[in-house]
């Protein structure tokens, strides 16, 4: 029977230890099973939280010479620091709880002396304070009592060589009286009478020991009428992201709070004014990992075995965490297999091509799903939701299903056998990109079955020399880039008829000569960039039907495109989105531009002297308008702009025999005009900023001018020209001037 009542005790003392159920979570890896006291990283040998008291902070000495002693309650390590010559202590330092005895010779001065000692482990510091009475003074043996509840009877002693008598104040004669005196030769006794505290609040008294104009003042301490301490919650929930703890103490003891080792990584006291019931707060950190935690702080009497405990208990951090999130399936469906760790109660959200198979349960959880066939006309998405029953809390796998003609996602032609596999497999079309890579030589094997790619077509390959087998290839809804290869032509992408995104060139292709192959390429959505070495280009033949770029159209690599004549070949372009940048001064616009009307961004081109410029159609650029030709002063080209209305930047010309822009109305910024040496009719020019006519040697004539300058507000400057008028001089007649011989 002794036993089953001890078992039964047990269980029940362990009940109430538990503050929550445990979830069976995962085990974080950063957090260990047992931890020990941390250390302190700036000092291995000290813990990081150092605990220390000093049972005194006030010490009195007689003049005669004394002995008085107290007590050290460290955790750790200790030292005592001592200025003073004459106060004396029987060790220097110490580890754990040890008793100090302080001592000093006689003294024989008419004033009291001091001394401070200092008492430090780690990063804690306790004084204590020490008085040595001089010659004449009151030495009371005890200064400070403390009285139980019931009270009782305490003695005051002092060694004096005076008469001394003792002085109870009024506020304090109701419950501290005087016994009847006792006299020695030497020590001198008053005997006090303690009344019993019957109040719940512990109460505080002092009684004054005076004589021959010395006195001196004893404190008496009496607890209430029990020994209380008593917290208003014994226990706290925390949720996993943390937050603070608030509890009310009720006590009349002298106690201490304490927080386990353990906890203070997690669990901190936060300061707050004292109050009458007093308040602790307690700040808890996240919880990052993915089991709960408890802790018990302890406040406990230091006189006695009274003590309450305050539980902690944090949540963990819900977690789903899958293997894998994304998934490509042929369209013939397959089962997919995700890994999947949790410590909540979770439900699976499907779409209705997609099921959920069961399987044994494992150590880890493994969730298999079954995609059926796909028997559409097109790739189709669809999500599996794993979602926490009690909150928000879910995670999602997207899976992308192709058919039997398109593969779902990216793909990589790195070998010949990946070229067979996509052809044996009827794929014609690829829902992501193809980056073609390795060592291939040719893609013949795709046996001309590929005829789209939705998003970009990558050539990353130094030995392909062709793009034969590619002749199904109609569509390409990304970019088209060609990084590195050997070829020589475009033959094998002669039905690519639109690129949704850019065209770049930006390796070194040697041997190519022009762009025939792309014949039936009608739009390139994005850029059309020549940025690499193409020694042997020289023209654009084979883009014969391209009508629009709709982003910008750059050639950059003006150095190396050593053979590149001109835009033969661009006759069917009539709009350019972004800007038209050509830094290649070999080129001619004599062909190839003619059908060009708008250009939506800045127009920056370097031209060839071989040949005049050709920009019949233009009609408008979006930005600044700058041509510049490289014609020697012996021989010059013409530039012909008979569409051209509006320029709504800077418009720069340079280096022209003579340029014609008849139907020009408006330049919103600066009219700059530099070795030209003929302007035509200007009469439609309306608008424009400042202007700038510089080195024309030949120009004498500026007559066409004053139309323009007449009710013109901005600065018109000449100069180095055969003829420098004024705009007042234009403006009066004085217009032109013969050219010298």
């Amino acid at each position: 029977m002794k036993r089953l009542l001890y078992l039964f005790v047990l269980l029940l003392s362990l009940s109430l230890w538990s503050c929550g159920s445990k979830d069976d979570g995962i085990d974080d890896p950063d957090v260990p099973e047992n931890p020990e006291q941390p250390e302190n990283p700036e000092n291995p040998d000290v813990p990081e939280y150092v605990e220390l008291y000093v049972s005194e902070y006030d010490l009195v000495l007689g003049a005669q010479g004394d002995e008085v002693s107290f007590d050290i309650e460290c955790n750790t390590k200790w030292s005592i620091e001592n200025e003073s010559g004459w106060c004396k202590t029987d060790v220097a330092s110490g580890e754990g709880d040890g008793t100090v005895k302080v001592t000093a010779e006689a003294y024989y001065e008419n004033e009291d002396r001091n001394a401070v000692l200092t008492v430090k482990a780690g990063n804690e510091t306790r004084t204590v304070q020490v008085t040595q009475k001089h010659e004449d003074a009151l030495i009371l043996s005890k200064d400070k009592f403390d009285v139980a509840q019931e009270g009782g009877t305490i003695s005051v002693e002092w060694q004096s060589n005076v008469d001394c008598r003792l002085t109870i104040p009024w506020k304090f004669d109701s419950w501290i009286k005087e016994a009847p005196k006792s006299k020695g030769m030497e020590t001198t006794t008053f005997d006090l009478v303690i009344s019993a505290n019957e109040a719940f609040e512990k109460r505080e008294g002092f009684v004054v020991v005076s004589g021959n104009g010395l006195k001196d003042t004893v404190h008496i301490y009496q607890v209430a009428n029990e020994r209380t301490l008593i917290l208003n919650q014994a226990s706290h929930d925390v949720p996993a992201e943390g937050g603070t703890v608030e509890v009310e103490l009720k006590s009349n003891v002298n106690y201490r709070m304490t927080i386990p080792t353990d906890a203070r990584k997690w669990i901190s006291q936060v300061t707050t004014r004292a109050l009458r019931v007093e308040r602790f707060v307690f700040r808890v950190a996240a919880n990052t990992s993915y089991d709960s935690r408890k802790a018990a702080i302890v406040f406990e009497d230091r006189n006695s075995d009274l003590s309450d405990t305050l539980y902690i208990c944090q949540k963990q951090t819900d977690a789903l965490l899958l293997g894998k999130k994304e998934f490509t399936v042929s369209g013939k469906g397959e089962n997919i297999e995700v890994g999947l760790k949790s410590n909540i109660d979770y439900e699976v959200i499907l779409p209705d091509w997609i099921s959920r198979l069961q399987t044994k349960a494992l150590v880890e959880e493994v969730l298999t799903f079954q995609v059926a066939k796909n028997d559409g006309q097109d790739v189709r998405k669809g999500e599996i939701v794993i979602k926490d029953k009690k909150s928000a809390l879910s995670e999602t796998i997207r899976v992308v299903q192709g058919t039997a003609e398109i593969y779902p996602g990216d793909l990589v032609f790195s070998s010949v056998d990946d070229v067979k596999a996509f052809a044996v497999a009827g794929y014609k079309k690829i829902a992501g990109s193809l980056t073609i890579t390795g060592s291939l030589v040719n893609l013949t094997n795709l046996d001309n079955q590929l005829e789209e790619v939705r998003d970009n077509l990558i050539f990353d390959c130094s030995s392909l020399n062709s793009f034969d087998g590619l002749y199904g290839l109609k569509r390409i809804g990304g970019n088209l880039t060609i990084k590195v290869g050997q070829f020589t032509s475009f033959e094998g992408l002669n039905n690519l008829g639109y690129i949704g995104g850019s065209f770049r060139i930006t390796s070194s292709l040697g041997s190519l000569q022009n762009f025939s192959g792309l014949g039936s390429l009608t739009e390139i959505v994005g850029d059309f960039e020549i940025s690499s070495y193409l020694k042997s280009l020289e023209n654009f033949v084979g883009l014969d039907n391209l009508r629009r770029i709709g982003g910008s159209f750059r050639i950059t690599s003006s150095s190396s495109l050593k053979s590149l004549q001109n835009f033969s070949g661009l006759g069917s372009l009539t709009a350019i989105g972004g800007d038209f940048i050509s830094k290649d001064k070999s080129l001619s616009a004599e062909t190839g531009l003619e059908k060009l009307v708008t250009v939506g961004g800045e127009m920056n081109v370097w031209l060839s002297y071989n040949g005049d410029a050709h920009f019949t159609a233009l009609q408008s650029v979006g930005g600044a308008l700058s041509l510049f030709s490289s014609s020697s002063s012996s021989s010059q080209s013409n530039l012909y702009l008979p569409a051209l209305k509006t320029v709504p930047g800077a418009f720069r010309l340079e280096n022209f025999q003579s340029v014609d822009i008849p139907k020009l109305e408006s330049i919103e910024g600066v009219f700059t005009i530099t070795g030209v040496n003929a302007i035509g009719t200007l009469d439609n020019l309306k608008t424009v900023g400042d202007i700038t006519i510089k080195n024309c040697k030949e120009l004498t004539d500026f007559c066409n001018w004053k139309p323009v300058l007449t009710g013109y507000n901005g600065t018109f400057s000449v100069s180095g020209c055969g003829y420098n008028p004024t705009k007042y001089q234009i403006l009066n007649g004085a217009c032109s001037k013969l050219p010298e011989e």
